[in-house]
């Protein structure tokens, strides 16, 4: 099986920002004395050699003829599927490259790759007649993207919209230099093919979020959420002391005598639409002095009952 590509040892900190192409860098990177994670993977990667398409087809037989469901089984199955994933992990680190992330990211982003590579190891079908890395590259970038979605944002998005805010910041770059400024929204929409509003749109999901405890500029003990708090605004501490008095009244109005709670109800629209003292008496039999003698009384006793 192809191992997780394990976190980074380096301590150079420019080593982390180094820029790596594909053929060169993997014979560059994989030096001895170079004992990182991904200097390791590159090492492992230049020791199998590329698999003919008569070779891959071997392998692919031998597979699908282990394969129970989603699991390989049987020792030759087992050897051919990690003959073939290993001899496939160029295709991984050709995928990751096209991301410009630091090295850390890069070795996650290997990891998540690997899966990938195993995925699309255990469902080749050599009878299909395309080559493993036509159907693998689709399964690799796949977690490479879910990898990078879910270690980047705090709210994820699909595959897709990444894909097409990759394209935008392309062609926005692209512009930049062109044009020596920040091209217009209408600029990008035509440079893209897009409409304007799928351009804003687009545009609002680059944005990322930013922590409340965050803090901003220099002084000791500001935070971003300090800055937007709103000062008339009902704080949690108010809305839940609030909310404890609304159920302190509504236990007291259960404990009075069923009429006087009845007026009281109707008169405060508590569970059904206000009514005037006249409503109340039609609705009590009682004339309107009376119903307005109940609600005094009614008043009085919440008072003792609350004090």
């Amino acid at each position: 099986m192809i191992p997780l590509i394990p976190k980074s040892t380096a301590t150079n900190a420019n080593a982390n920002r180094e820029p790596l192409g594909f053929a060169a860098d993997f014979r560059r990177l994989a030096q001895p004395d170079e004992r990182d994670g991904l200097s390791r993977y590159i090492s492992e990667a230049l020791g199998h050699e590329r698999l003919s398409a008569k070779e891959e087809l071997r392998l692919g037989r031998a597979i699908a003829a282990g394969r129970k469901g989603e699991e390989i089984r049987g020792k030759k199955a087992e050897a051919a599927l990690d003959r073939l994933a290993a001899c496939n992990l160029r295709l991984v680190f050709h995928v990751v490259k096209e991301f410009s992330v630091d090295r850390a990211t890069r070795e996650e982003l290997l990891a998540a790759g690997n899966l990938g590579l195993m995925v699309a190891a255990r469902r080749f079908d050599p009878t299909f007649g395309n080559r493993f890395s036509t159907f693998a590259y689709m399964h690799i970038r796949s977690k490479v993207f879910a990898a990078l979605n879910q270690d980047r944002r705090a709210v994820h998005l699909p595959r897709n919209i990444h894909e097409s805010l990759s394209k935008l910041r392309a062609c926005r770059d692209l512009l930049t230099q062109r044009l020596g400024r920040a091209p217009e929204q209408e600029e990008l929409a035509d440079g893209l093919g897009w409409t304007l509003e799928r351009v804003v749109q687009h545009l609002c999901h680059e944005q990322y979020p930013a922590s409340l405890e965050a803090p901003v500029g220099e002084e000791d003990g500001l935070t971003l959420g300090q800055t937007l708090a709103d000062d008339s605004a009902e704080t949690p501490a108010e809305a839940a002391g609030r909310s404890s008095d609304v159920e302190r009244v509504r236990r007291a109005i259960d404990s009075l005598p069923e009429r006087e709670a009845f007026v009281i109800r109707m008169r405060e629209g508590i569970g059904a639409p206000a009514m005037t003292l006249e409503e109340i008496g039609r609705k009590l039999g009682v004339t309107r002095e009376r119903a307005r003698q109940l609600e005094q009384r009614a008043r009085r006793r919440l008072i003792e009952l609350m004090s």
